[in-house]
């Protein structure tokens, strides 16, 4: 579906996985992609082991986002990822890891931890690593 706002075109996109019903928004015309819970944040993959949820679904909708060739990604938490290299990557890392999962039957990694049932992600351990760091938005620096 394609929406317009003020002459930018706004395309709302299927993007299951976490959820049978979640939605990835891409802008075209500012290179901008939200990706809501397909990727939580840069260092944490998605749940699919929740009602609704679909681990092959999942890797389809992050090949997807990956083939937007976003320049800034807003995930669900944690700070924006920018540059379209670096999103390539880290959504590389997330589709590889469901590969993962996959051809083991949807098993987890033994090192990762159950996440609790409201718990939006899975924690990997080791922890990935990311380039993003976390800022303090209340006080309104750094809101990019």
């Amino acid at each position: 579906m394609v929406k317009i706002l003020n002459n930018d075109s706004i395309e709302i996109l299927e993007a299951p996985g976490p959820s049978s019903c979640n939605l990835l928004i891409h802008i075209p015309s500012q290179r901008t992609a939200i990706a809501g819970a397909l990727l939580p944040r840069a260092d944490r993959p998605m749940r699919w082991d929740v009602p609704t949820g679909n681990l092959i679904d999942g890797k389809k909708s992050l090949e997807l986002l990956k083939e937007l060739g976003a320049e800034k990604l807003i995930p669900m938490h944690g700070p924006s990822i920018k540059g379209s290299d670096h999103i390539a990557e880290t959504v590389q890392r997330h589709i590889a890891m469901l590969e993962i999962i996959i051809e083991d039957q949807g098993v987890l990694p033994r090192s990762w931890p159950k996440p609790a049932h409201t718990s939006l992600w899975h924690e990997p351990v080791p922890a990935w690593p990311r380039m993003e760091q976390e800022t303090n938005q209340a006080d309104g620096n750094n809101l990019s």
